[in-house]
């Protein structure tokens, strides 16, 4: 038993280790050789637990989508909030709740290597991309259910503007990936916030607690 907890936390070392190298230098630049030399084990020993460079970029999509491709909000929980939130709240809440996971350095890392891999791994492109659907429909659905409360704008195709809030959304965590929480950062979230509660035909009020129906 105790040499399986052992191995497991070599392993995971190893892993964490290759994470964040290849978050900086890209996956094929971080070697197994420097890999291994980070961790302070031998090359022959890397060959314990992964047969190939490749099984830990396999492992990094697994933990992305364990992590990001559920659906944000289920939609059963969404007439609630609607109930008890201003669509300003909603929405910077939201918004606050899924960057300030990007606080944590091991999941920052993984939306690097995504990023990068992207332009190389149809994996990593599906990934974000299917990650950006999910999001969408959250906020299609979101926005339809404000719309059957005479909340927005009654011709206004909420599935459209969802997709465009979606699209936003990931800009904004490139954004905040390149130069974390400023005062800039912060004042593009919530132009953001205001642009899109506009574009829904929402009023949105000093504190975001309360809103005015059109």
């Amino acid at each position: 038993m105790g040499d399986d907890k052992i191995r497991d936390t070599r392993r995971e070392l190893i892993y964490k280790t290759a994470v964040s190298m290849m978050a900086e230098q890209g996956f094929r630049a971080a070697s197994i050789r420097d890999i291994c030399k980070a961790v302070g084990i031998k090359e022959s020993s890397f060959y314990l637990y992964f047969s190939k460079k490749d099984e830990i970029l396999d492992e990094v999509f697994g933990e992305f989508g364990e992590l990001f491709l559920k659906n944000p909000l289920p939609f059963e929980k969404i007439p609630p909030a609607v109930e008890s939130y201003s669509p300003e709240r909603i929405l910077t809440s939201a918004l606050d709740f899924c960057i300030h996971r990007l606080d944590n350095l091991h999941i920052r890392r993984l939306w690097q290597i995504l990023i990068v891999e992207q332009f190389r791994d149809g994996r990593a492109a599906g990934a974000l991309k299917k990650m950006n659907r999910r999001l969408a429909a959250t906020a299609a659905e979101l926005f339809a259910e404000w719309k059957r409360r005479g909340v927005v704008r009654p011709a206004l195709d909420t599935v459209s503007v969802a997709e465009c809030f979606a699209s936003s959304v990931r800009m904004l965590f490139y954004d905040y990936l390149a130069q974390e929480e400023s005062d800039s950062f912060l004042h593009e979230k919530n132009k953001l916030v205001l642009f899109f509660l506009s574009v829904l035909g929402i009023d949105g009020e000093e504190g975001g607690l309360e809103w005015k129906r059109n």
